[in-house]
């Protein structure tokens, strides 16, 4: 019987194994048990492949080494061929194959002759503590293939860059560290790393690892929900009537008078600036929702924006946010989220910085009151709207809305702006987006005036 040929690890299946062997098993072996990939990873998948080719601008005359449909043998063909042609600077997504290990390397820059520096490209805004053993396993497989590395280098989002308009600048937008002597401590290991995950996967079964950090660090792993089975014990019956409230939430509610607002940001934080004056990640405010009651005993009021165009839309927000609360009156809401954006607003807008100031002095964060004098055990230990609303105002949960967080609704309001208005489709999406934008607030203003009775 002849012997069966060896896997092939891939660097990402590398770094997997190295960050949790079990991971790499169930990968390889049982990949049917991993959750289908969401609409939140795979908008980050095209972020930063969004990224990936604004770096390449750095490195001009750069010749991709792949076209997205070469076969494999195609890219490792032309990539050799590139490393050949001495008339080439840089060659993007190189493809190398050694000891059976699969990697492609984001820029392998020329640096003379036939020396290379080998760059990766991270969508972070500085270097992660895993991003030195990704940069080693591409070393391994490239200097087995016979090419000279003259050093590593890793190229992350500047979060000093101040986007200035037009089309970006990459030798701005980017900043460049060398880890080469973090990567090279790291060389003599791979080789190592590598037998050891082979044999891991000649086992019968997976490796018996505990869940721990590495579940969701340094991103959620695609097995997360089977290694991590939910809690099966007995359900907690949801509502106020099955809260501990402590004696000290009447003086903590105090402050409340009427009118009484309750306020929600939706925001979208893209890696690349969309507007003049931002920056790497800053959010970009798109949609409030304002629920008020002018007296005791009032039925709620609502006010609500919802940018639908592409055009940076912080002024008409801020505006028409003003407009909503009016001069006077306590804003509850949950966290110190929509201070923060707030302050930005009027960084952003000198001559609207007065009316941001205003609007935020008025702010009541309801989540520190929640930590200290609330409990339900069907918070699950957790504070967050999502698990709070649910537990103790079981009508307005997120169950039958189509967007349940806000990574969500940004993802939903990026589509709604590329859409033809008024198609069918941009009409959902502003719908969902109406629809759980006023959940939040609607919510927080019930559960703030039930425990104020």
């Amino acid at each position: 019987m002849s012997e069966s040929r060896p896997v092939v690890l891939s660097k990402s299946r590398v770094l997997a194994g190295h960050l949790c062997p079990k991971r790499l098993y169930l990968q390889v072996h049982a990949p049917e048990l991993a959750a289908a990939p969401d609409m939140t990873r795979r908008y980050r998948f095209e972020q930063g492949h969004e990224v990936g080719r604004v770096a390449q601008r750095a490195f001009p005359g750069g010749v991709a080494a792949s076209t997205g449909r070469d076969r494999l043998d195609d890219a490792l063909a032309r990539t050799a061929a590139l490393v050949r042609d001495p008339a080439v600077p840089a060659i993007f997504e190189a493809t190398f194959r050694h000891d059976d290990v699969l990697a492609r390397v984001d820029v392998l820059a020329r640096v003379d002759g036939a020396r290379w520096r080998l760059v990766e490209v991270k969508s972070t805004t500085g270097v992660k503590a895993h991003h030195p053993i990704d940069v080693a396993i591409q070393r391994h497989v490239v200097e087995g293939c016979g090419v000279a590395v003259d050093g590593t280098d890793l190229m992350h989002l500047n979060s000093d860059y101040v986007y200035p308009g037009g089309e970006p600048d990459a030798r701005a937008l980017f900043a460049r560290r060398d880890i080469g002597e973090e990567v090279g401590a790291l060389g003599g290991v791979i080789p190592a790393l590598c037998a050891e995950l082979r044999r891991m996967l000649a086992g019968a079964g997976p490796p018996d690892v505990p869940t721990g950090r590495q579940c969701k660090k340094p991103w959620v792993c695609d097995f997360f929900d089977h290694c991590n089975r939910p809690d099966v014990s007995p359900r907690f019956v949801p509502g106020l009537a099955g809260a501990v409230l402590g004696p000290e939430l009447p003086e903590a509610l105090m402050r409340l008078a009427y009118p009484l607002y309750s306020m929600d940001f939706e925001t979208l934080g893209p890696p690349i600036p969309r507007f003049p004056g931002m920056r790497p990640y800053q959010a970009i405010p798109f949609q409030w929702s304002v629920d008020v009651v002018r007296r005791p005993g009032a039925t709620p009021e609502h006010r609500e924006f919802l940018a639908l165009h592409e055009a940076d839309p912080r002024r008409a927000f801020l505006q028409s946010l003003a407009e909503a609360v009016g001069d006077d009156g306590p804003i509850v809401v949950y966290s110190h989220y929509e201070s923060t954006k707030l302050a930005e607003l009027a960084a952003a807008l000198p001559d609207l910085a007065s009316i941001a100031e205003g609007i935020r002095a008025r702010l009541w964060d309801f989540l520190p009151v929640m930590r200290r004098h609330v409990a339900h055990p069907a918070f699950g230990g957790s504070f967050s709207l999502k698990k709070v609303l649910p537990a103790l105002a079981p009508d307005l949960g997120y169950e039958d809305l189509e967007i349940s967080d806000g990574s969500l609704a940004g993802i939903f309001w990026e589509r709604l702006v590329r859409e033809k208005p008024m198609s069918k489709e941009a009409v959902r999406l502003e719908e969902a987006l109406r629809a759980y934008c006023r959940r939040d607030t609607e919510g927080l203003l019930t559960i703030v005036r039930a425990l104020a009775r």
